[in-house]
């Protein structure tokens, strides 16, 4: 009777789960069918290319898109290397139990720190402190700072994933611990840790309140040519046209973000597209 009991509850559970699922799906689709219907009048190549105006039907999303191009580039750089060599030392380096609960605990509440928190360090330590300005430099050091937390937790869940025989093997073969976790436990954590990193930046460049902080403009005439120049990004010129009082802007502010999905959805296709390559190649 009791086990009777606990599977019908646990099916109205999974039915629960499934119903709220569905709704969430069913509401999200909903909102991007609306913004397509709403910026495709917008959706042209004059759009993608051209440069912003105070015109709404001359304005285009070049300057921010290339600007936001960049922005997923530098973060990648700047984030990946030191977040996988962290989470590789946090998983099999030597360091204690309790430091390592201790660093935990601190990297989950860093990933849980409003984005303007962030804002506001870049602005004193990036913009002033080092004397970069208001440049592509600075924010990219700012949310790189803001999506190292992520991707460290991401890079260490892939490297745990890991069997530990796979280690051990290599060291009874003569391998020190160091090239144990070079050519055996990072190769084999790669999938994992490359899709997870690359979800996780492309989550991270859709913020806009930290540049806002730091000072991003929303005119941008030219688009970036080097990390040192004024920018403008998607997020920000989507701000910035969404809360223009002519309705004019409205179908490039939809447009626009048609545009920030659409980055995105191929970020995440990518991101699984080298994680099943790379889980053929190393037969895993």
């Amino acid at each position: 009777m009791e086990r009777w009991s606990s599977g019908v509850v646990r099916s109205r559970a999974d039915l629960l789960i499934g119903f709220v699922i569905f709704i969430i799906i069913l509401l999200t689709l909903t909102w991007v069918v609306y913004l397509f219907w709403v910026g495709k009048v917008r959706m042209n190549t004059e759009f993608l290319f051209g440069f912003d105006s105070v015109v709404a039907g001359k304005a285009g999303v070049y300057p921010a898109l290339m600007g936001s191009l960049w922005l997923l580039l530098l973060v990648f750089l700047l984030s990946f290397p030191p977040g996988i060599a962290i989470a590789a030392h946090l998983e099999r380096g030597r360091i204690s139990r309790r430091m390592r609960h201790i660093i935990s605990i601190n990297l989950s509440n860093l990933a849980g720190v409003p984005s303007v928190v962030y804002g506001l360090a870049g602005l004193e330590l990036f913009a002033r402190r080092l004397d970069l300005g208001i440049c592509l430099l600075s924010a990219a050091l700012t949310l790189s700072l803001m999506a190292l937390p992520t991707v460290i937790i991401t890079c260490r869940e892939a490297i745990r994933q890991v069997p530990t025989e796979l280690e051990e093997g290599a060291e009874a073969l003569g391998a020190s611990p160091m090239q144990a976790l070079w050519y055996q436990i990072l190769p084999a954590a790669l999938p994992g840790i490359l899709s997870g990193v690359m979800i996780s930046i492309s989550r991270v460049v859709g913020e806009a309140a930290p540049l806002l902080v730091l000072g991003a403009v929303a005119f941008v005439p030219f688009a970036p040519g080097s990390v040192w120049d004024y920018f403008t990004l998607l997020p920000v010129q989507i701000f910035f046209w969404s809360s223009q009082s002519q309705a004019d802007f409205i179908p490039n502010a939809a447009a626009a973000v048609v545009v920030l999905l659409g980055i995105t959805f191929i970020f995440h296709l990518l991101a699984l597209w080298i994680r099943n390559r790379w889980k053929k190649r190393l037969h895993l």
